[in-house]
C-alpha cells in the first residue's frame, strides 16, 4: 500500500467514525437539563435576563476552588446563541466530543510509532482505538449532560497538554531542544492552565506525562536538565504546595460534613468503583450506566463487602502486570497507568460523591491503549504473523466500534426524557433516590400528583432514614398539591428519622414544601411557622454535623425565610445567624440577616452584618453589589 493510499483509508476511516458519532447521538441534543444543570446555569439565565454582566456570569460560578470559568465562558456561548435551551449545549459538547477524539488520535499516533509492532500502520491504529472511545455508550452521560462540559474541556486541554509533552519529547529526542522548551515551559502551561480553569481534574496532566515518560521515552536522550526543570515546576513543586495547603487546612479540602460516609469509607470504595468503570468498558450495560448511581453501596471495612478487598487486589494484580510488561509491551504500562492517574482526583480522598461514570471521560482513553498492546504482545508471545494479527484487530476493534454504536444509540433514545433515564434507572437500580425523585417530579409536573405520591411512598416505607426523611418531606408536599391539606405529622417523623447528616437534596425538599405554602396548596396545619419549626429542630438534631455544612445552612435560611413570612422576626433572625458563616455560607444569608436587624430597628447589628458581608462580594457581581448599596443606604438612614 502506498503512503497515499494509507492517507485515503486513514482519512476515509476517520470521516466514517465522525459522521457515526454524530448521527448516533443527534437524536439526543434535544433531550432536557439534568440535576446540575440549571443551578449551574444560573448565571447565565440571570445574563439573558440582563440582571447581570458578562463578566459575573463567566466568572460568578462557585464550582470547584477556581470557578471553572473557561468552562462558563464555553456555556456562555452556548447561551449568547442559542438560548437557556438544551439543543445549544448539547451540540456544544458533541462538537467538544468530537475534538477531544481527534486529539487523541494524534496523542495515540505518536505514542504507537514508539512500538514497532504499531509503527507501520500507528495513525490508523490511533483512529480505531480514539473510536472505540468516541463511540462507547458510558460517554453519554457526559456528552448530553450539558455541565458536563466542564469536564470535556479538562479532559481536552489535558489530552492537548499530553501530546505537547510527547510532541516536545520527540524533539529532544532529535535534538531540536529550543522548539522543545518553547513547547513545554510555554505550550504546556498555557493548556494546563485552560484545564484546570475549565475543571480542577486537569492537574494530572504533569502526572500523565510522567506516565508516558516512563513507558516511551525513558531510555531517550534528555539533553540536559530540560526534563527534571519541567517536572520540578509542574509536578513537585505543585505536589509541595498541594501537600501543604492540606496539612494547614484540612477541613478546607477534606470536609465530609455533608456527605454520609468517611474519608476511609470513601478510599475503600473506590477500588470497587474502579473495577466497576472497568467491566462497564468492557462490557457496557445500557441499564447500569446514567446519572441516577447514587445506590452505589459504600464500603466500611476491608472485607465489608468482599468485593472491596477484591477490588483491591484486582488493581495491585493487573498493576504488578503492566509494570512486568513495560519493556515489552509499554502501551500496557501506559495506558493503564494513565487510567489510574486519570481518577487521581475524582478518584481519592476528596470528599465527592462515590461513584460517577463520567469520572471515565478522559481516563478511559488510557484503557483501549493498554487493551489494543496488550493484544499485540500476546500475539507475538503466541507467533502470530503480523498480517493476521492487523486483520484480526481491524476485525475485533471495528466489530467493538460497532457494537459500541447501537449501544449508544439505544441509550441516545433514553436520554431524550429525564423519564426515560429515570424509569430505566428504577428497572436495574430500584432503590436509586435520586431516580425515584427525579421520575416522582416527572409525574407532578405532568398532573400525575397520584402516581408520584405512590412513588414517594417506596420511599415512606424505605428501611434507609435517609430515603424516610426525603419521603415524609415529599409526601408532604404533594399531598398540599393534591388539594389534601398536608399531614403535620408526617414531618414530625421526618425530624424523629435520626438523620445525623443532612444533604442537598434534604436542603431541596423543605424548599419544595415552602414554596407550596407560598402558592397557597397547603392547609392550615402546613404553614410557615410550623414547617419553619420542624425544620429548626430538623437541622439541631443533626448535632454532629458541622454547622457550616451546606445542607445545614440552606435549611436554616428557609427557616429564617419562612419565620419571616410568618412574621417571627426573632425566630428569624435566630435562624439566620446560626446559618450566617463569613467565608463558608452566601454573601446572600449575610443581607438577609442584615435586613431582619434592620426590620427589628437594630441599626449597630444590620451595619455590623453588613459590613461582614461586603468582603465577599466581587466587584463584577453587579446585582450583588447593587443590593449591599441599596442596603447601606436603607441602613444609613435608620435612625439611631
Amino acid at each position: 500500500m502506498t503512503d497515499f493510499q494509507q492517507d485515503v483509508r486513514i482519512r476515509l476511516s476517520l470521516y466514517a467514525f465522525l459522521l457515526v458519532t454524530v448521527a448516533v447521538y443527534w437524536a439526543g441534543l434535544k433531550g432536557p437539563f439534568l440535576l446540575d444543570d440549571l443551578p449551574n446555569f444560573a448565571p447565565l439565565r440571570q445574563w439573558l435576563a440582563g440582571e447581570i454582566g458578562f463578566m459575573e456570569a463567566v466568572f460568578g460560578n462557585r464550582s470547584g476552588m477556581l470557578g471553572r470559568p473557561v468552562s462558563m465562558l464555553a456555556l456562555w456561548v452556548s447561551a449568547a446563541t442559542g438560548g437557556l435551551h438544551p439543543f445549544p449545549f448539547k451540540l456544544g459538547n458533541l462538537l467538544i466530543h468530537v475534538l477531544c477524539a481527534l486529539t487523541a488520535w494524534q496523542l495515540l499516533s505518536r505514542l504507537l510509532a514508539q512500538t514497532p509492532r504499531f509503527a507501520a500502520q500507528a495513525s490508523l491504529v490511533a483512529i480505531l482505538l480514539a473510536s472505540l472511545w468516541l463511540l462507547h455508550p458510558i460517554q453519554v452521560s457526559t456528552v448530553l449532560y450539558a455541565v458536563q462540559r466542564m469536564a470535556q474541556l479538562s479532559t481536552l486541554f489535558a489530552l492537548l497538554s499530553v501530546l505537547t509533552y510527547v510532541v516536545a519529547r520527540e524533539q529532544l529526542v532529535a535534538g531540536q531542544v529550543g522548539a522543545a522548551r518553547l513547547k513545554l515551559f510555554l505550550l504546556f502551561p498555557l493548556f494546563l492552565l485552560l484545564g484546570l480553569f475549565s475543571k480542577e481534574n486537569a492537574l494530572v496532566a504533569p502526572a500523565l506525562c510522567l506516565v508516558i515518560e516512563l513507558a516511551y521515552f525513558w531510555r531517550q536522550p534528555r539533553h540536559g536538565k530540560t526534563l527534571p526543570v519541567f517536572y520540578l515546576f509542574f509536578l513537585l513543586i505543585p505536589a509541595a504546595f498541594a501537600l501543604t495547603l492540606l496539612l494547614l487546612d484540612p477541613l478546607r479540602f477534606l470536609s465530609y460534613a455533608g456527605r454520609d460516609f468517611t474519608l476511609w469509607e470513601r478510599v475503600l470504595s473506590q477500588p470497587r468503583a474502579l473495577m466497576e468503570y472497568l467491566g462497564l468498558l468492557f462490557w457496557p450495560r445500557g441499564g447500569m450506566m446514567g446519572v441516577f448511581v447514587d445506590d452505589f453501596a459504600k464500603s466500611t471495612a476491608l472485607f465489608t463487602p468482599m468485593t472491596t478487598a477484591l477490588s483491591i487486589l484486582g488493581l495491585l494484580v493487573i498493576s504488578a502486570i503492566a509494570i512486568a510488561l513495560r519493556r515489552q509491551a509499554p502501551g500496557v504500562f501506559a495506558g493503564w497507568f494513565f487510567f489510574l492517574v486519570g481518577h487521581g482526583v475524582e478518584s481519592s480522598i476528596l470528599p465527592l460523591e462515590l461513584y460517577f461514570e463520567h469520572r471515565n471521560y478522559l481516563p478511559s482513553f488510557g484503557i483501549w491503549l493498554a487493551a489494543a498492546s496488550l493484544l499485540a504482545w500476546l500475539a507475538g508471545r503466541i507467533r502470530m504473523s503480523a498480517d493476521v494479527a492487523r486483520k484480526s484487530g481491524w476485525s475485533l476493534a471495528i466489530a467493538a466500534s460497532l457494537i459500541f454504536a447501537i449501544v449508544t444509540w439505544q441509550q441516545v433514545q433514553v436520554w431524550r426524557t429525564e423519564e426515560g433515564i429515570a424509569r430505566q434507572t428504577l428497572e436495574h437500580r430500584p432503590t436509586s433516590l435520586r431516580a425515584i425523585l427525579a421520575l416522582t417530579t416527572v409525574a407532578v409536573q405532568n398532573g400525575r400528583a397520584e402516581e408520584g405520591r405512590a412513588l414517594v411512598q417506596r420511599l415512606v416505607e424505605s428501611d434507609n432514614p435517609r430515603h424516610r426523611l426525603l419521603g415524609f418531606v415529599h409526601a408532604t408536599t404533594i399531598d398540599c398539591i393534591r388539594g389534601q391539606g398536608g399531614d403535620l405529622s408526617l414531618l414530625r417523623k421526618a425530624e424523629q428519622t435520626g438523620v445525623q447528616f443532612l444533604t442537598l437534596p434534604d436542603a431541596q425538599a423543605y424548599t419544595q414544601l415552602s414554596r407550596a405554602i407560598g402558592y397557597g396548596a397547603c392547609g392550615p396545619a402546613i404553614n410557615d411557622a410550623s414547617v419553619a419549626g420542624s425544620i429548626s429542630r430538623l437541622v439541631d438534631s443533626a448535632a454532629e454535623q458541622s454547622d457550616r455544612a451546606q445542607a445545614k445552612w440552606l435549611l436554616r435560611t428557609t427557616a429564617a425565610n419562612m419565620y419571616i413570612s410568618a412574621n417571627l422576626l426573632p425566630q428569624a433572625q435566630k435562624q439566620a445567624e446560626l446559618a450566617w458563616h463569613p467565608g463558608s455560607s452566601d454573601a446572600a444569608i449575610g443581607a438577609l440577616l442584615a435586613r431582619i436587624h434592620m426590620a427589628q430597628g437594630n441599626k449597630a447589628a444590620a451595619q455590623r452584618t453588613l459590613d461582614e458581608v461586603k468582603p465577599y462580594v466581587k466587584s463584577y457581581e453587579r446585582s450583588a453589589m447593587e443590593a449591599i448599596e441599596t442596603l447601606q443606604s436603607q441602613i444609613g438612614m435608620m435612625e439611631g
